[in-house]
C-alpha cells in the first residue's frame, strides 16, 4: 500500500486492461498494466502516448463494466513506455 500527499489509499497490483481513447471509444482497443489502484484512480503502464486532461475508457477484463478516467500526468520510461496516472470520473447516478 503507498501513501503520502494522496486522499486514498494507493494499493500494489498487477493486472492487464484495456481501454480506449474516449474521443474515438470504437476505433481501436489499446492495452496498459496497472501498477496501482485506489478509490479514485490508479498508475498503469503503456506503450501508447496519452496527453493530460485526455479521457479514456477503461474496459476492465474481470468484469463487463467500462469505466471513464482522465489522463492527470503521464512519465515517459527509459524505452516506448508511458506511466499514467489517472483519475475516474465522477459516474453520473441519474441514468
Amino acid at each position: 500500500m503507498t501513501t503520502g500527499q494522496r486522499k486514498n489509499s494507493r494499493y500494489d497490483f498487477s493486472q492487464l486492461i484495456e481501454y480506449s481513447l474516449s474521443s474515438h471509444p470504437a476505433d481501436k482497443v489499446l492495452k496498459g498494466i496497472i501498477q496501482d489502484f485506489s478509490h479514485s484512480g490508479l498508475c498503469m503502464i503503456t506503450n501508447h502516448p496519452l496527453s493530460e486532461g485526455e479521457e479514456i475508457v477503461i474496459r476492465s477484463i474481470l468484469t463487463e463494466d467500462s469505466r471513464c478516467a482522465i489522463v492527470r500526468w503521464t512519465l515517459t520510461m527509459g524505452n516506448s513506455s508511458v506511466k499514467v496516472g489517472l483519475e475516474f470520473k465522477k459516474q453520473d447516478k441519474t441514468a
